[in-house]
């Protein structure tokens, strides 16, 4: 079953920005990605969906704490992601 998942051009080219280490995952959303009027449009099956999810959170718990309580400016950024993902798809 595919998902339909729009986000914010910005926020696309982050995530493609932190999906370098993950070629696989990367290169799904890239082929599957229309970008109009600054909104990224992806459609990417469930296990891509599930996939990317949990990437995002892994990143997130790698990069995203100032400290253990406080998310920096990245740590932002990947919830923001996170939550449109699961908002969209769920």
């Amino acid at each position: 079953m595919q998902r339909i998942i729009k986000l914010p051009e910005q926020l696309y080219n982050y995530l493609c920005e932190a999906l370098s280490d993950s070629k696989q995952i990367l290169d799904i959303i890239k082929i599957n990605t229309t970008i109009e009027n600054n909104t990224a449009t992806m459609i990417i099956d469930i296990d891509t969906k599930i996939d990317l999810m949990e990437y995002v959170e892994d990143l997130q718990l790698e990069i995203g704490f100032e400290n253990q309580d406080y998310l920096n400016d990245d740590g932002r950024k990947l919830q923001s992601i996170y939550d449109e993902i699961h908002r969209q798809t769920n």
